[in-house]
């Protein structure tokens, strides 16, 4: 039956009724039409739509855990800070007594009954490190207060006019790397040249290099018409190959005009740029991260570490960097924030009762003020040496103090690595970290404020400030391609050269019109996020949400200026007890050792008990009293030095346990 059609009953509707077909005709009306075809209609790939979102996104979000690898072996003295019924002192702690807990110096002090612990929490024989301690050289101290600073950099401009090596030739960093020796390398009987640099001259074996302003002793060099070949690296027993390389010319041939004397490397007859890297902060302060105590984040040594996170999206569109590159790095930079002493605090106190003799503009502060250098050769004329600074001008040798400062935690713009930048590579290589120094304004100016004292202790704190964050990759190769027949040739190529396409034309080239001219550029391209090219360049990283998000976790090392590695043991003679006085200072000195009488036995013989008891600092009869000391020395002189350095045996040195005291 058409199913247009129904079948009805009968109205009366029983057992007895009769079916009556009916049949009632039924229209169907479509009242909608049908939804066309057309562009509307889009089926989307989500993970295309990934992709393309995140390959346009410019906005980044940092976050990580700094994990610090600090301890206080250069502390202001050995003294124990406590609020009593006396006030405020500063208890001396015996050599004997000093103690060391995972790289911090201190010690277990038992209180006596009028004694109180400045921060009321300690217990008896807790170890409590000297000052420096945890409170200024953890990433945070107890109350969450920051010692450091973090900002997000980028390297936006560069120096090439510094100094590196003292010279009357206006020779600087833009003329090349200078050479500060000429050494004699033995191989196989026969005699090469080696020439040492005072940073890492960043060259490989087979190497071409540009040499300028060598004495060419024969005449038959030509240097300055070819380049030179890179026959080794390193000097006669091979070490040193950062800083020495080898040439194939007879030592008696040539000679050096220390740090007038350059060399640039070449590649295909394209010298090296050399030059300092400027970073500009695109955060300014705390108000633009948060930073907390990372949960149950601590190192080998306990060292509490800090997590992190910056709390706005950092925008990088339109940004570049010192090459006019789009940006394929940012850094991590941290720097030492010095504290102002705090009169509520009775450490903070103690220390500006120590200082206040010193001129008002230093005083109040518990740090110096940041200086910045480079890990350089020690060499007399070298700039910038990080490790010489504070070297006594006494002292021969002396060493120039030209360097980066004054730094501050507030400023937005910081000097920063020594790098090489070829053309034809269009890779910057990086040949040398910028290091930051501090020391405490109480080491600084030890004998200004301890009048027995004749030495001041120089040697401070050191730190890279900068921690790269690897955002983009440039590719492993370089692309070329002319204006007229090349697509897509990115703002940021390099002109490789221009050529008339019209031999003809007798018109000089500017005013040729620019669609007759071919310009020939080169490039590395900028690899989309999530592709690792065949030279193992490229990144990938979370992104959601609009922004990529970087993790980092950094090591923050706060080293020795000059670790010594030397050990001598001293001695003076003084006369007792008319020297009593000085005698007790030198009890105080963690260098000190022990003393003895020297002519104790001989004293006993002439005088009678009473006399012995009697004696007084006026008697012609003193005992002449041996007092002996263990001093450290590095390779500056940078005053006395109470801990030994990496160098040093430590097994040597007796070690002593908390089981020995408590």
């Amino acid at each position: 039956m058409d199913k247009e059609y129904k079948i009805l009953l009968k109205k009366e509707k029983s057992v007895l009724s009769t079916n009556i077909n009916e049949e009632i005709n039924i229209n169907i009306d479509n009242t909608t039409k049908p939804l066309p075809l057309g562009d509307v209609e889009h089926t989307v790939n989500t993970f295309e739509q990934y992709e393309k979102e995140r390959a346009e996104s410019t906005k980044y979000r940092f976050y990580g855990v700094v994990n610090p690898m600090v301890c206080n072996m250069l502390y202001n003295d050995n003294v124990f800070i406590l609020s009593g019924n006396t006030g405020i002192v500063g208890k001396k702690i015996s050599s004997d007594s000093i103690f060391e807990k995972d790289g911090w110096y201190g010690s277990f002090y038992e209180l006596n009954d009028d004694d109180k612990f400045n921060d009321n929490k300690s217990s008896l024989c807790q170890f409590t490190p000297f000052d420096p301690g945890y409170e200024r050289l953890n990433i945070l101290d107890t109350d969450g207060q920051q010692n450091y600073m973090l900002k997000i950099t980028y390297p936006y401009a560069k120096k090439d006019d510094i100094t590196l090596v003292e010279n009357n030739s206006g020779i600087t960093i833009s003329n090349g790397i200078p050479v500060i020796e000429k050494l004699i390398i033995n191989i196989h009987d026969r005699s090469y040249t080696g020439f040492k640099t005072p940073i890492n001259h960043g060259l490989s074996e087979g190497d071409e290099i540009k040499m300028y302003n060598f004495t060419d002793v024969t005449g038959d060099l030509v240097l300055s018409a070819k380049t030179i070949s890179i026959f080794k690296l390193g000097d006669q027993t091979n070490d040193e190959k950062d800083r020495v390389f080898v040439v194939d010319i007879n030592p008696t041939e040539i000679n050096i005009d220390i740090g007038v004397s350059t060399i640039k490397r070449s590649v295909n007859d394209v010298e090296s740029e050399y030059y300092v890297r400027s970073f500009s902060a695109l955060t300014t302060d705390e108000v633009d991260y948060d930073i907390y105590p990372a949960a149950f984040g601590v190192n080998y040594f306990n060292d509490d570490d800090a997590a992190f996170y910056f709390k706005n999206d950092i925008d990088i569109k339109d940004i570049r960097d010192n090459l006019g590159r789009p940006l394929s790095e940012l850094f991590l930079t941290i720097i030492k924030q010095d504290e102002d002493l705090d009169p509520t605090n009775i450490n903070h106190l103690y220390w500006l009762n120590q200082q206040s003799g010193l001129t008002p503009t230093i005083n109040k502060r518990f740090w110096t003020e940041i200086k910045g250098g480079y890990d350089t050769e020690k060499h007399e004329l070298v700039n910038y040496n990080i490790r010489a600074v504070g070297s006594n001008p006494d002292i021969s040798p002396t060493y120039t103090q030209e360097y980066f400062d004054p730094i501050d935690e507030s400023d937005t713009v910081f000097d920063g690595d020594i790098v090489e930048y070829n053309s034809n590579d269009l890779i910057e290589r990086k040949l040398e970290d910028i290091y930051h120094r501090i020391n405490t304004i109480y080491r600084e100016n030890y004998s200004s404020i301890n009048t027995e004292a004749s030495y001041d202790l120089k040697e401070g704190y050191i730190y890279t400030p900068h921690k790269k964050i690897q955002i983009r990759s440039f590719s492993e190769f370089i692309e070329e391609g002319d204006s007229i027949d090349t697509i897509g040739i990115p703002d940021y190529a390099t002109l490789k050269y221009s050529a008339d396409t019209q031999p003809l034309s007798t018109g000089p080239i500017e005013t040729i019109p620019l669609s007759t001219i071919s310009r020939k550029y080169k490039w590395r391209d900028l690899l989309d996020i999530g592709f690792i090219d065949s030279g193992g360049n490229g990144v990938n990283y979370p992104f959601e949400s609009g922004a990529h998000y970087i993790h980092m976790t950094t090591r923050f090392y706060l080293q020795r200026q000059d670790p010594p590695c030397r050990i001598l043991v001293t001695n003076k003679i003084i006369d007792f007890p008319k020297d009593e006085a000085e005698l007790i200072y030198f009890l105080g000195l963690p260098s000190f050792v022990d003393y003895n009488f020297i002519n104790y036995e001989d004293l006993l013989d002439t005088l009678t008990p009473d006399q012995i008891n009697n004696l007084t600092p006026a008697s012609d009869d003193q005992l002449e009293t041996d007092i002996r000391f263990v001093n450290y020395y590095g390779n500056y002189n940078l005053g006395e030095r109470y801990t030994p350095g990496g160098c040093i045996d430590l097994t040597i040195i007796e070690r002593k346990t908390i089981d020995d005291e408590c």
